[in-house]
């Protein structure tokens, strides 16, 4: 399962609290399992001292009967006193047994959780940058797009100004024109009435000339 875990998330590690329990966990198991093997290495110490002491007491019956003595072995009293403690330590085998499996539950389900804990606290990190990094970009266009808005508005102006600016001139220019073209226009006129005139008061002094002559003579 751990296993699993670690292939399946690339990051997180089990804490420093988690470390530390798990550690006091594993002291408590090895000295459980060392308390177990030591009683078990007395009780096979003790299995063998009583297995030489009925041999050694079966002997001394045998002699003692070839003497003529009687030596009674209450052989049905030490095997149930036998068969209770072996019946005792396997009692005490298989709880220390059922312990030993529930520290390491215990201890495979605390780094189990830890690990997810600090899976999930490392994605909600990347999560939050990941926030923040999405909000400074929106941030960043919005800024661009405010700012691209004021460029348009200050080309359009430009455009506007520009427009009006050679409309004035154009407009100045067609006045020009029209202020020359009458000015033409007056001194062209101007210039034929003052021939008419002259063609005129040329034709009367040569109408009056003749008439002056004739009474001079």
């Amino acid at each position: 399962y751990l296993a699993f875990l670690a292939d399946f998330f690339s990051d997180g590690s089990p804490s420093q609290s988690s470390s530390s329990v798990g550690r006091d966990l594993e002291t408590e198991l090895h000295s459980l399992s060392l308390n177990l093997r030591e009683e078990t290495e007395k009780r096979r110490l003790a299995e063998e001292d009583l297995l030489h002491m009925q041999n050694h007491w079966q002997n001394m019956a045998k002699s003692l009967s070839q003497l003529g003595l009687s030596f009674p072995l209450d052989c049905h009293s030490v095997n149930a006193q036998l068969e209770t403690d072996s019946a005792a330590l396997c009692q005490e085998v298989i709880v220390l047994k059922a312990v030993s499996e529930a520290i390491e539950r215990s201890l495979t389900q605390a780094e189990s959780e830890a690990v997810i804990n600090e899976i999930i606290n490392s994605k909600n990190h990347g999560i939050s940058r990941l926030r923040d990094r999405l909000l400074y970009y929106e941030t960043v266009n919005h800024e661009m797009t405010q700012r691209n808005q004021e460029i348009r508005g200050l080309a359009r102006q430009r455009r506007l100004r520009r427009k009006r600016k050679w409309k004035l001139i154009w407009s100045c220019i067609g006045l020009s024109f029209t202020v020359g073209a009458s000015l033409l226009a007056r001194s062209y006129l101007t210039d034929s009435s003052t021939n008419d005139s002259v063609t005129t008061s040329s034709a009367a002094a040569a109408a009056a000339t003749p008439d002056a002559l004739e009474q001079a003579a």
